[in-house]
């Protein structure tokens, strides 16, 4: 597999990244078919590693819905996503919880998912009031842990189309732990 470099652009620098690993990989399409298969022949759009212009920034998130199909065009997404989706790794997660997040923020981007393939959760935040708000975390335990939690359920739901439903052990699975 050969290790390509892409990079973004925050506030005027160019940031490298490089290619995901295999989990990372693996992750990013379980979700990806949930998301395809929902938004088939739906008013709104799926994207997988799709440039998005915002304003002078251009990133690239793992995964994403717009439903303003005029923001659509052939080289990526000129426009705010709904969701954003970004399955983190070692080199990337302090950017993507970071500098990521508040401008999926400022430009107003509705619901953000972080994946982190480390602990087997997924944390939702969204965009109330103008701010990132967390709305659930979701998060795979043994049967003891669970014990400690009366609502716990490992069924990962979006807040802003909540009909799209994923259990995590779905989104992991395939992972090479």
């Amino acid at each position: 597999m050969l290790n390509r470099i892409s990079y973004e652009i925050i506030n005027g620098k160019k940031v490298e990244m490089s290619s995901p690993g295999m989990n990372h990989f693996t992750v990013s399409e379980n979700l990806g078919a949930v998301l395809r298969s929902y938004f088939k022949n739906r008013e709104c759009m799926y994207f997988k590693e799709c440039d998005v212009f915002l304003g002078e920034h251009t990133l690239v998130p793992d995964l994403g819905v717009v439903c303003d199909l005029s923001k659509v065009k052939n080289r990526g997404i000129y426009g705010v996503p709904d969701l954003v989706v970004e399955v983190l790794s070692k080199s990337t997660e302090r950017y993507d919880r970071g500098e990521k997040k508040e401008l999926y923020e400022q430009y107003g981007v509705k619901e953000y998912w972080l994946v982190n393939m480390q602990n087997k959760s997924v944390t939702i935040y969204v965009l109330k009031e103008g701010r990132f708000k967390l709305e659930s975390h979701f998060v795979i335990l043994d049967e003891e842990d669970q014990k400690n939690y009366e609502n716990y359920t490992t069924l990962v739901r979006s807040t802003i189309f909540p009909e799209i439903e994923i259990e995590l052990d779905e989104v992991f699975d395939g992972c090479d732990w």
